[in-house]
Parts: C-alpha cells; sequence; structure tokens
C-alpha cells in the first residue's frame, strides 16, 4: 500500500514538475519576443513598427513588410543578439516605392 502511494506521489509530482517547466517556458518564449520587438523599436524607424516575430525553442521567426532590404538586414542582426536566440529566420518582405 505504501508502495504505491509513493508511486503515485512521484508520478504526480513529475507531471507538477512538468507543467512548470512548459509555463517557464512559454514565459521565456514571450520575454524574447518582447525584448526583441522593444529593441526594434528602440531604433526608431517607421518602417521597423510592422515587423512580428514567433519564438520557439531558440528559432526566431520575424515576420512582416518594410520598405528596404537595409531594414530587413537590420531587424535580423538585432534579433540575432537578443540572449536565448540561437536562429533567426527572416521572413520579413520588402516592399520598395515605385
Amino acid at each position: 500500500m505504501v508502495s504505491q502511494i509513493s508511486d503515485a506521489t512521484r508520478a504526480s509530482d513529475a507531471k507538477a514538475s512538468h507543467i512548470i517547466v512548459a509555463a517557464r517556458r512559454v514565459a521565456d518564449d514571450e520575454e524574447i519576443i518582447q525584448a526583441t520587438l522593444r529593441n526594434l523599436r528602440a531604433l526608431g524607424y517607421d518602417g521597423l513598427q510592422s515587423i512580428t516575430c514567433e519564438h520557439h525553442e531558440g528559432m526566431l521567426v520575424l515576420r512582416g513588410c518594410v520598405p528596404s532590404y537595409f531594414m530587413k538586414q537590420l531587424a535580423q542582426t538585432v534579433a540575432s543578439k537578443i540572449s536565448g536566440v540561437k536562429i533567426v529566420v527572416n521572413s520579413v518582405s520588402v516592399e520598395t516605392s515605385k
């Protein structure tokens, strides 16, 4: 009986720690996203305001539209310097004025 209770407690503890780890991972992703967006906005370029991003397991995906290839590269450079970002996927499109 005691063994069954101990097994149930260990299983419950394992599930609880898994939930806590998962919740922390989501918070880390959100912190990385917010840090990236904050750093992009701090540059003061209006063209960077439309960029959005997603982060999961070290991979940051940038999306949006900017007016020049310079701004696309700038966004990628800023994103690559954020702690926790291992890979930047730059899916930002460039729409130049004609």
